[in-house]
C-alpha cells in the first residue's frame, strides 16, 4: 500500500469538486487497515471514498482520503428458500446488483443502477422504487478503529431508518464498513409498490428480475444526468416526512402533490415535486442550477465550488421553506 501527497479528488468524486487530499492512499484488503490503524492515521483527520458519488467537498481533505477497493463476493450458504452473499465493501453496488438479477436472486433488483459501492449501501440505507437495502441485509463487517479489531453487526441492530443507520450515527468516524451479507430470496419475490412498476408489471407473465433491472435502468437513465456531462450527486435532499393533518392540509391547496405513505403512518413528499412547485426546475445561478429533467438534482455545470453548491442548496431549501412550511435536508454527505 502506497500512501501518495497532495491529490487530486475532482476524478474521485462525481460532483467533480477540484479539490485536494494532504493523503492518499487506496486499500484492497483488511491487512492494508490495520497498516494505517497501525501507522495513527484514525488518530488524524480521515475520511473513507467509496464510489465519492454523496459526497460534497468544501475544501481541500486536511487529513488521509482513503479510496476503497476491497472488492469481490462469494455466496456463503444457499438452500430452497434463500442465499446469503458476502459482498466486501470496495465492490461497485451495480456490479453486486447485476450478479443477483442474472442468478435469480430476488431483492436487490429495484436498487438497479444506483452509484456507489457496497460498502456505502448500509450507511445511507440506500433505496429507490419502493425498497431499502435494509431490507436485504443480513449483518455487517466492520473495522472498529478504537479496538482495532474487526466485528459483525446483525440486521437488527444497525438502527436502519430512512436513509439512517448506526454508522450514520453512533458509529460515524468510528467504524470503517469491510464487508456486508446480503439474504436473498430464491424464489419468485417482486416488490412492485411504485406505481410505474406496479402498471408495467400487472401481468405476471410480464414479470422477470432482468425486466424489472431493465425498466429501472431506463427510468434512472431519463431522470438523471451522466456524471460525466454535469458533476453532481444525484438526489441531493431527502424526502420531507409529514404528518397526516400536513398532508391533508396541503393536499387541499396542492391536489397533484406526489407523496408516499410509510409504515409509521407518516407520509413522505416529494422533494422533487415541492422544488418544481416553487419554478426552480432548471434554474441556474453561475456555475451550479437544478437538472431540467428532475428539480432534485443540483448540478455543476462545470468550475462550481462545495461552497457554492452548499448556497444554492440553501437557497433551493428556503424558497420551499416560504412556499410550503417544510424543511429540506441534504441527503448528500457534506464534508467540511
Amino acid at each position: 500500500m502506497k500512501i501518495i501527497e497532495n491529490v487530486s479528488l475532482k476524478n474521485l468524486n462525481t460532483f467533480k469538486i477540484d479539490v485536494k487530499a494532504k493523503f492518499f492512499c487506496e486499500v484492497t484488503n483488511k491487512e492494508d487497515i490495520l497498516e494505517l490503524s497501525d501507522e495513527g492515521f484514525f488518530k488524524k483527520k480521515w475520511i473513507i471514498l467509496g464510489g465519492g458519488s454523496n459526497v460534497l467537498f468544501l475544501d481541500d481533505f486536511d487529513g488521509i482520503v482513503i479510496k476503497n477497493r476491497i472488492s469481490g463476493f462469494e455466496e456463503l450458504l444457499k438452500d430452497e428458500e434463500k442465499v446469503i452473499i458476502k459482498a466486501n465493501s470496495g465492490e461497485l453496488w451495480d456490479v453486486f446488483v447485476d450478479y443477483c438479477v442474472t442468478n435469480s436472486f430476488y431483492g436487490a433488483e429495484n436498487l438497479s443502477l444506483i452509484p456507489g459501492t457496497v460498502g456505502a449501501s448500509p450507511i445511507q440505507n440506500i433505496g429507490a422504487y419502493g425498497t431499502e437495502v435494509s431490507e436485504i441485509i443480513f449483518s455487517v463487517e466492520y473495522f472498529d478503529i478504537k479496538s482495532k479489531s474487526f466485528r459483525t453487526i446483525e440486521k437488527s441492530l444497525c438502527e436502519f431508518g430512512y436513509r439512517e443507520s448506526i454508522f450514520k450515527n453512533d458509529l460515524k468516524n468510528k467504524t470503517i464498513i469491510t464487508s456486508v451479507n446480503f439474504k436473498l430470496s430464491v424464489k419468485p419475490n417482486y416488490k412492485l409498490i411504485y406505481k410505474p412498476l406496479s402498471d408495467i408489471f400487472a401481468d405476471k407473465e410480464k414479470r422477470s428480475l432482468s425486466e424489472i433491472r431493465n425498466k429501472i435502468i431506463e427510468i434512472r437513465t431519463s431522470k438523471l444526468p451522466d456524471t460525466d456531462v454535469f458533476g453532481n450527486a444525484g438526489s441531493f435532499f431527502k424526502n420531507p416526512e409529514i404528518t397526516p393533518d400536513e398532508f391533508e392540509r396541503l393536499k387541499r391547496e396542492y391536489p397533484d402533490i406526489v407523496s408516499f405513505k410509510t409504515e409509521s403512518g407518516n407520509v413522505k413528499i416529494s422533494a422533487g415535486w415541492l422544488i418544481e412547485k416553487t419554478g426552480l426546475k432548471g434554474f441556474k445561478k453561475g456555475n451550479v442550477g437544478t437538472y431540467n429533467q428532475q428539480a432534485l438534482v443540483i448540478l455543476n455545470f462545470g468550475g462550481a465550488k462545495g461552497n457554492e453548491i452548499i448556497q444554492f442548496s440553501e437557497f433551493i431549501s428556503a424558497e420551499v421553506l416560504n412556499m410550503f412550511k417544510i424543511n429540506l435536508t441534504p441527503e448528500v454527505n457534506i464534508i467540511y
